[in-house]
């Protein structure tokens, strides 16, 4: 495959302000932090496993003020954004079906459980139950 790196900085003239890396692979952890630009900022919301590691080359964080900041389900304050997601949901703003990748039945778990190992879940996938 071809490197990311060096076509994200071209065509950000340098490198990006921000990169998520979302699917915990510290390979790409690795990747997105040298698309970055100077004084950018790199966010993880991916969960690595927890014997995962990546290097980074971090004498390069102060020369060039990069930041590298985990996220967890956005951040989200549970008491305070969940009645305000409920409500733009009800009110048609949030549209919560656009999200579903897949829906499957409780008998197909096995297969659900399986696609997840092997990163083939797209989107959110929902057991419906009768």
């Amino acid at each position: 495959k071809d490197d990311p790196v060096p076509i994200v900085q071209e065509l950000t003239d340098g490198g990006a302000d921000y990169c998520f890396e979302v699917i915990g692979n510290p390979g790409a952890i690795t990747q997105a932090y040298w698309a970055l630009g100077i004084g950018s900022k790199l966010i993880t919301v991916g969960l690595t496993p927890m014997e995962a590691m990546t290097e980074l080359p971090l004498a390069f964080n102060p020369l060039h003020c990069k930041v590298i900041e985990g996220i967890l389900y956005g951040n989200v304050q549970p008491q305070r954004d969940i009645p305000k997601f409920a409500n733009m949901a009800v009110k048609g703003m949030l549209r919560l079906d656009q999200l579903i990748g897949k829906k499957f039945k409780i008998e197909e778990i096995n297969d659900a459980v399986e696609a997840m190992k092997n990163n083939r879940i797209i989107g959110r996938w929902i057991c419906e139950w009768d």
